[in-house]
């Protein structure tokens, strides 16, 4: 009597296993469909161009692209992720955003250059059948050249997010895809044996929505600077402990012609207790040796002077 209740249930779990064992042995032997289902719901962040080649101290531009296909973007959160600090900085983000100038793809950004100056947000508060879609530019990003050497601007797609509106879809998530951009500096950089000394320099810290904090540094000119030439100043940072001489390479923040620089600890921010030490080398481009008006640079054999940290 027992065994006839059970029958039925018995039935029914042969006849799911006959049904789900061959669904599963053909879904593995059909992965592209899978993928293909992915490929349709993502869209890519293009920088360009995808090679830039600048003189020191020259500006150029980098202009951010959004290729979603038929997908409609609703807002996107972007990720800059550059290398080779020495290489370049960020002057300026202008945004594809306009809530009156319905030919822009968003009505509104988000971008604080204080605390974190590679990422922002943009969105669009517009209907439905307003929203972008397609290629469309999202940002223009100004740069300087700072150093010489290659370094690269690309997308961390890991911090990047893109939501949006896919046909008979509410709103969902889109798997981001990110282009690389090459940036090369031509020139070269020659030290001048001039100091920035510890009382120059001035350290603040900068809040931060996570409860770390960034540094802002800032210095005058050394003493016996040039005034006909720009100064180029490497910023290097230790972390509990003195920076050692020569300067490593690992230590180098940033390189700019500003007499000042946010340090965000590569978007990491700083916390705790912990002394942070700065040293800032001065430099200026090597003179043309065919140019009989070059000014000559000061010798460059002297260490300079450890500056003080923030504690």
């Amino acid at each position: 009597m027992n065994l006839n209740r059970k029958n039925p249930a018995i039935l029914i779990l042969i006849l799911l296993l006959l049904i789900v064992i061959p669904l599963t042995v053909w879904l593995a032997l059909n992965p592209q469909l899978l993928r293909r289902r992915a490929v349709a719901d993502e869209v890519t962040i293009n920088l360009v161009p995808v090679n830039v080649e600048a003189g020191l101290a020259e500006t150029f531009s980098l202009d951010v692209y959004m290729n979603a296909g038929t997908l409609k973007v609703s807002g996107a959160t972007i990720a800059l992720q550059p290398t080779n600090p020495g290489v370049f900085t960020i002057q300026n983000i202008t945004f594809e955003a306009d809530e009156q100038d319905v030919q822009k793809p968003f009505t509104h950004k988000i971008y604080n250059a204080q605390t974190d100056p590679y990422t922002f947000t943009v969105l669009s508060k517009r209907p439905d059948a307003q929203l972008p879609s397609g290629s469309f530019k999202v940002a223009t990003i100004t740069l300087q050249s700072t150093g010489p050497g290659t370094g690269t601007m690309s997308i961390n797609t890991a911090q990047s997010e893109i939501v949006g509106i896919k046909a008979g879809s509410e709103i969902v998530n889109f798997a981001v895809a990110g282009t690389t951009a090459t940036i090369t500096s031509i020139g070269e950089l020659c030290r001048l044996d001039l100091c920035t000394t510890q009382d120059a320099i001035v350290m603040v810290e900068q809040p931060r929505d996570d409860r770390k904090f960034n540094i802002q540094v800032s210095w005058t000119d050394p003493a016996g600077s040039p005034a006909s030439t720009p100064l180029f100043y490497k910023i290097y940072r230790s972390v509990g402990q003195a920076i050692t001489t020569p300067h490593p390479d690992s230590n180098l923040v940033a390189t700019t012609l500003e007499n000042t620089v946010l340090d965000t600890n590569s978007s990491a921010g700083f916390e705790g207790t912990k002394t942070v030490y700065y040293d800032i080398d001065t430099y200026m481009i090597c003179p043309n040796p065919n140019s009989p008006t070059s000014p000559t640079p000061a010798p460059t054999e002297l260490t300079p002077t450890p500056t003080g940290g923030l504690q």
